[in-house]
């Protein structure tokens, strides 16, 4: 019907009637403006998530303690009791590396002492005893005690020049004061050598390895030593140490004749004492001896010498000519390297 109402009207009135159906189109193609209230309804507000109660650790519950039964008995308290220390580990012995125990297959002597030290057995402190009482003047002349004393007096010397250098600054000051002069700066003392060989005590030199202990007595009198009689002389008494941890392995005294005839008769005396004592020797050289009561001529630089050699102990006496000089030396000691003291058995060669 509307169609046939369109085409029934006029033309104007139809332009007029496609013109408002044309606007009518372009309003309902357009979005429509949104309205607060719209805005309200299409944008949904934000949710508030629930705020969460501070959370709280569950307090420590003390464990609750049973009821002690009433016939418990009370518990007594003690006193702590200290813990036991340890006792601190022993100080290694201050040995050389290599020893050896006595050889098997020759025999030992019991007779070990001679010059009245016991050889084997005679610590330092007994030596020192007896050199005391028999009033000789001895020293520790091993390099180890050696470098010891020379750095002692290196730096007692050190000491000594500071000391003069700063009384002489003092002096100085003490005059330009007088004088109404600037005080000259105090000198510089040049002990650099000194203080550093006498701070080498505490890192020795490889030479200074060898803890040997020798105790000299120089200018020692044939009188002195007690044991047995013998020709008067002069000479050097010595007792050797592996070092001050062990007793002695050595023994000796050296001594020197001008007359030939004092050194005939020195020798032959001690070669008698050693036989009574040990028998005949172990290896001995022909000693010259008096012949019709004269000397023999004895050749210059000619060593004899007289061993009684057991596996703990050796006993030495030799004679040698160096021009107008006779040299005799009487030694007892418990030979190289066999160990003086059982304490060395556990050093086995080589062992650090």
């Amino acid at each position: 019907m509307r169609i046939a109402s369109w085409f029934n009207e006029t033309a104007p009135r139809r332009a007029a009637l496609a013109a408002l159906v044309s606007v009518q189109l372009l309003s309902c193609n357009k979005a429509p403006a949104d309205s607060p209230s719209t805005k309200a309804a299409a944008s949904p507000a934000p949710v508030k998530a629930p705020a969460e109660p501070p959370s709280k650790a569950p307090a420590a519950r003390s464990p609750s303690k049973a009821p002690a039964p009433a016939n418990a008995p009370t518990a007594v308290k003690t006193a702590p009791v200290a813990p036991k220390l340890s006792p601190p580990p022993p100080k290694p012995l201050d040995l050389p590396k290599t020893y050896q125990a006595p050889p098997a297959d020759k025999p030992t002597s019991e007779k070990r002492v001679w010059f009245g030290v016991k050889i084997g057995e005679s610590s330092v402190a007994d030596v020192q005893a007896q050199t005391a009482a028999m009033k000789l003047t001895c020293e520790d002349t091993s390099i180890r005690a050696v470098m010891g004393r020379m750095r002692d007096k290196a730096a007692a010397e050190a000491k000594a020049a500071e000391a003069a250098k700063a009384v002489e600054a003092a002096k100085a000051a003490e005059e330009a004061k007088a004088k109404g002069l600037p005080v000259p700066e105090a000198p510089k003392v040049d002990t650099v050598a000194r203080a550093s060989f006498a701070k080498k005590k505490d890192k020795p030199g490889a030479h200074e390895s060898n803890p040997q202990v020798r105790f000299t007595c120089n200018d020692a009198a044939s009188s002195s030593l007690t044991d047995r009689e013998r020709t008067p002389s002069t000479g050097r008494f010595l007792v050797v140490f592996d070092s001050a941890d062990v007793p002695a392995r050595h023994a000796s005294f050296r001594r020197a004749h001008r007359d030939v005839l004092a050194a005939l008769a020195d020798v032959s005396t001690t070669l008698a004492a050693f036989k009574a004592t040990y028998g005949e020797p172990t290896k001995s050289d022909v000693f010259p001896a008096m012949v019709d009561g004269a000397a023999p001529a004895i050749p210059n630089l000619r060593n004899f010498t007289a061993i009684w050699s057991f596996a703990n102990f050796e006993a030495k006496v030799t004679l040698l000519r160096s021009g107008g000089s006779y040299d005799i030396l009487e030694s007892a000691e418990v030979p190289w390297p066999t160990w003086v003291s059982p304490v060395q058995a556990t050093r086995q060669p080589g062992a650090e």
